[in-house]
């Protein structure tokens, strides 16, 4: 977020309270990553349209990251489930051995 003013318009308060916080990206920052969405030399601008572009891509692939992450977690969870059920019957089988030689 940043507050906007324009060159010129000193400390006076804007007239609208949608104009007092603005949100979006500096464009210096995002010409390094993204070249391609930024315009101007002196005074840059950004390309929002291609940005957003980029940006839902991303967002596609990291959701098909996510639900790799969660396949694999679920998959751990039932591996974790199977050798704990194992250990409570080797646990038993081995306190009926152990009484068996008492």
């Amino acid at each position: 977020a940043f507050q906007f003013r324009e060159p010129g318009a000193g400390e006076r308060e804007p007239k609208e309270p949608l104009q007092r916080r603005r949100f979006g990206f500096l464009a210096q920052e995002v010409q390094r990553a993204l070249p391609e969405a930024v315009r101007g030399g002196g005074h840059r601008r950004m390309l929002y349209q291609d940005l957003v572009a980029v940006l839902a891509l991303a967002l596609r692939e990291q959701e098909a990251e996510l639900d790799d992450y969660e396949g694999e977690v679920l998959e751990a969870q039932r591996e974790v489930r199977a050798l704990l059920l194992q250990a409570g019957q080797l646990e038993d089988l081995l306190d009926s051995w152990n009484a068996g030689g008492e």
